[in-house]
């Protein structure tokens, strides 16, 4: 067996592990467990990129900074929730450069249409949650489309890897990046229309899980 397999396996496990705790702690309400454990899941993923795959920083550049969203959001502080949200879009586009570089990898370019709709999905996405919801949240009206994007075109290329690479690696990828999408409606849904009972727990679960299939799909490409 692979040492990359067995550690993709002990890093997913510990990342299971830790998740669920912290998820669970949500459900129990206990803040500090909470607050110890929740960006533990992503440092061991982080630890397993590093040491499988020291020689491609961009893999875990990309956590490092969704480590960095997950850190800053633990504060109260309005300017801690900025610079977590900055580092969350980093990590974005940290993955979008990850899928154009592993398209690129396999064909040797990258199609046209994928140069041109990228952006243009971007602009939409930016301009359509912009006007829409300006006068409701203000200047979350810039940051949360703008990180929302990013989501969106990760989810946009992992389709098109998937379909370019035929490597079923990038499936896990996109089931991941969907429910990425359903913990940010469960994040909507609490914020801006009704609070309901556990909306921690789905909301921290979600985003557990997506995060942990998303790195699972690289990591399983990689190996393959």
């Amino acid at each position: 067996m692979k040492i990359e397999v067995i550690v993709l396996i002990i890093v997913t496990l510990i990342s299971l592990i830790f998740g669920t705790i912290a998820s669970y702690a949500t459900v129990i309400k206990n803040r500090k467990l909470y607050m110890v454990l929740k960006t533990f899941p992503l440092i061991s993923l982080i630890i397993g990129f590093i040491i499988c795959y020291p020689l491609k920083p961009i893999l875990y550049l990309t956590l490092i900074f969704a480590f960095l969203g997950d850190f800053c959001l633990l504060f109260k502080v309005k300017r801690m929730f900025y610079i977590g949200a900055i580092s969350f879009f980093i990590s974005h586009c940290l993955f979008i450069t990850n899928y154009f570089l592993i398209i690129y990898s396999t064909l040797n370019t990258v199609p046209l249409y994928l140069i041109i709709t990228v952006p243009l999905l971007f602009v939409f996405i930016v301009l359509t949650f912009g006007i829409c919801f300006y006068k409701k949240i203000k200047i979350f009206a810039f940051l949360t489309p703008i990180y929302f994007s990013g989501l969106i075109i990760n989810l946009y290329l992992a389709i098109n890897a998937l379909i370019l690479t035929n490597d079923l690696a990038f499936l896990i990828c996109v089931i991941g990046y969907l429910i990425f999408i359903l913990s940010d409606i469960f994040i909507a849904l609490q914020k801006f229309i009704k609070t309901f009972k556990y909306h921690d727990f789905y909301i921290i679960s979600t985003y557990y899980i997506a995060q942990i299939l998303i790195s699972i799909g690289l990591f399983a490409y990689l190996i393959s």
